[in-house]
């Protein structure tokens, strides 16, 4: 089984990426907010890697540490849960975020991510509570804690980079994103996503082009 790679990024896509190791090309599926944390095209690169084996199928599934590569391997354990929507999981928020939601029994929260049911929800806190609590966050950003230091922001940030924008030109709306943020985590609402994050701010974006 293949459990790590590290090689050349070739290509990236909406899903996947393509990595040149040893003169071989591996495709690998990951979640979309794990793209923030690539280097760009042509650059060295490396990932934690869940082989998924089926009679028809071998897929490679990629993530940037091993923290989010063992949340992935407990999500697919519940019934319902298959790859694709551990992703779609893992896609939305950080790997720590969906662990807390779990322990914390949020079932509304989880429900809210697509693809997420009702039922879905409820067995992941029933059979999960337990065995992911290590890996729940600690504390959210408090008024006496900058929200800088949650990952999102650098995220976000890291993922209009990729995409070509000058921090010039996104400062305004890593702010507002910041102090959504902040706003959540005082109220105890679930934190903003990265994947919404980025959605929104392309919408300012080229909102921003078609009015100027």
């Amino acid at each position: 089984m293949i459990g790590y790679l590290e090689g050349t990024l070739l290509e990236l896509s909406q899903e996947s990426v393509l990595m040149k190791v040893g003169g071989v090309g591996y495709e690998v599926l990951l979640p979309f907010s794990h793209r923030a944390h690539l280097s760009p095209i042509g650059s060295f690169c490396h990932l934690f890697i869940h082989t998924y084996v089926r009679e028809d199928a071998i897929k490679l599934f990629g993530f940037y540490s091993l923290k989010e590569r063992t949340i992935f391997e407990h999500l697919v354990t519940v019934s319902g849960v298959g790859p694709k929507l551990a992703l779609a999981l893992l896609g939305t928020m950080t790997g720590e975020d969906v662990a807390g939601l779990i322990c914390a029994g949020r079932s509304g929260d989880l429900v809210a991510i697509p693809g997420v049911g009702r039922k879905i929800a409820e067995r992941l806190i029933l059979e999960l509570k337990d065995k992911l609590h290590k890996f729940t966050v600690v504390s959210l950003p408090t008024i006496d804690q900058p929200v800088t230091q949650d990952g999102r922001v650098q995220d976000l940030r890291s993922a209009l980079n990729n995409l070509g924008y000058k921090d010039k030109d996104i400062a305004p709306i890593i702010k507002d994103f910041e102090r959504a943020i902040q706003q959540c985590a005082m109220d105890g609402s679930a934190l903003p996503t990265l994947e919404g994050g980025v959605r929104d701010a392309l919408k300012r974006l080229t909102s921003h082009v078609f009015n100027s």
